[in-house]
């Protein structure tokens, strides 16, 4: 256009600097070059990647551990049974808390019910308000004590109690949430995680149990490897990790709550093992990992499964070298002292239009959305392929 106004002069030369510029603009938009991976296009250096055990010795396990990587796991998993809590002794939880501390690990309670009914109604609140009491007086003792705790985990695997019942998980989740919430213990004394299990029974998706992003500090999922058949790292993680970001959040972090992995007779334990230590770092929105070390008995028909990764007081050569990479366990401040906090609301913001991720523009496009020019088509869409008005081009 720029030619033909130059060269034939038109009697309107103005229409045709309108259609250069025009040409122009649905050029550059239409120059939208896909990458390979959308998360890449976001790196996140100042995140920790933890390293955490469920061991059943865990007083000797622990030190144990310790000893033989060169530093104590970040975080020690336990389950509690609200209706088993100690009501009778309140005491017991700052026993059991300092003791965690005092191994140099940062406590992560699953807290599962015997009744789901009982804890939905309101029966259980009594239960819940002991449980607040003896943990709040622990997190009362000093301003470096936290922990995490996950209500109601594997709620979308059919089976126990508490799951399978996507509106009594969240009734549920909810009244343990506001109990320490309406006591004061904020996100900086206890995190909140939304524990799935990776694979759900049924039709059932994460989505359906997410309470909502104002309830949770960190989302995970668990997912083990029986060998039957062996699922490898993509198996294990990949799949699952994209169903969360896709159905739940892209912004929030990705604890995997629980893993593990047998033998298969040939060494594929080890291999395994140094694939999880080396390739989750490169996922952008994982923060670490808890390992099942132990040896359980499940399934149907009942089969023994060696998850362990200390047998015997040694431990496993993958583990030794893979966890040397990771962050030492006091990062695990990380998570409550305001860092994953400005971390999520970085995310937020590159995250703010989803269907946008691959764009080569997307920093020009956020930009536009913090200059007030465009706010994109929904809550979290741009729609790049939407008409542009006149008004919008002004």
């Amino acid at each position: 256009e720029w030619f033909r106004y130059r060269n034939q002069v038109p009697a309107r030369p103005e229409v045709a600097v309108k259609r250069m510029i025009l040409t122009l603009v649905v050029v550059l938009a239409a120059s939208v070059v896909p990458v390979s991976n959308p998360a890449a296009a976001v790196t996140s250096p100042d995140r920790p990647m933890l390293f955490g055990m469920a061991t059943s010795d865990w007083r000797n396990q622990i030190p144990i551990f310790t000893t033989e990587a060169g530093k104590s796991p970040a975080l020690f998993q336990t389950f509690w049974t609200l209706q088993n809590t100690h009501h009778d002794d309140l005491d017991w939880y700052s026993r059991e808390l300092n003791t965690h501390r005092g191994l140099g690990v940062t406590t992560y309670v699953e807290l599962t019910t015997n009744d789901l009914g009982r804890l939905v109604s309101g029966a259980d609140d009594p239960a819940i308000a002991d449980l607040v009491a003896g943990i709040g007086a622990w997190l009362d003792e000093s301003p470096t004590h936290n922990l995490l705790l996950a209500p109601l985990p594997e709620a979308n695997l059919s089976g126990a109690a508490w799951s399978g019942d996507p509106t009594g998980f969240t009734a549920g989740y909810l009244r343990v949430w506001n109990a320490f919430r309406d006591a004061g213990y904020g996100s900086d004394q206890v995190a909140f995680v939304f524990s799935m299990n990776g694979w759900s029974s049924g039709s059932f998706t994460y989505d359906q149990f997410y309470p909502g992003d104002d309830f949770v500090e960190i989302v995970g999922f668990s997912r083990i490897n029986r060998n039957n058949p062996w699922r490898g790292y993509d198996d294990v993680f990949i799949q699952h990790m994209v169903e969360m970001q896709e159905t739940v959040t892209r912004t929030k972090p990705i604890l995997m709550t629980q893993t593990g992995t047998v033998d298969n007779g040939s060494g594929g334990k080890e291999a395994w093992l140094a694939d999880m230590f080396s390739k989750l770092p490169n996922e952008d929105q994982v923060i670490g990992v808890m390992y099942f070390n132990r040896k359980k008995t499940e399934g149907v028909p009942l089969t023994t499964y060696d998850y362990r990764i200390l047998i015997d007081g040694v431990l496993s050569p993958a583990v030794e070298s893979g966890y040397g990479t990771w962050s030492a366990p006091t990062e695990a401040a990380w998570i409550f002292d305001g860092r994953m906090d400005a971390w999520v609301a970085d995310r937020e913001q590159t995250y703010r239009f989803v269907d946008s991720l691959d764009s080569d523009f997307l920093e020009d496009i956020l930009w536009m959305a913090d200059q007030g020019i465009t706010y994109g088509c929904a809550a979290d869409r741009f729609c790049p392929n939407d008409p542009v008005t006149r008004a919008q081009m002004a």
